[in-house]
């Protein structure tokens, strides 16, 4: 079981600092916001994303070796 209260934050913890700014444009892009304030309800665990883009945040850290994400 996912557990989406925890955010983004796990995950965001574990990239490295020069790869940060680029992750979360690409998280951005993802979720379709474009606003800091509104990435940081999805970051926090505010707001809980839509399952299809749960898995393809899920899959964009695996893709880069981080894993157990939402967990």
């Amino acid at each position: 079981m996912k557990d989406f209260s925890k955010g983004l934050n796990t995950a965001l913890n574990k990239v490295p600092h020069g790869d940060l700014k680029k992750t979360r444009e690409d998280i951005m892009k993802i979720l379709e916001i474009k606003s800091k304030a509104a990435f940081w309800y999805y970051q926090t665990g505010k707001k809980i994303p839509s399952a299809d883009k749960a898995e393809k945040i899920i899959e964009y850290f695996n893709d880069r070796g981080i894993y157990n994400v939402y967990e």
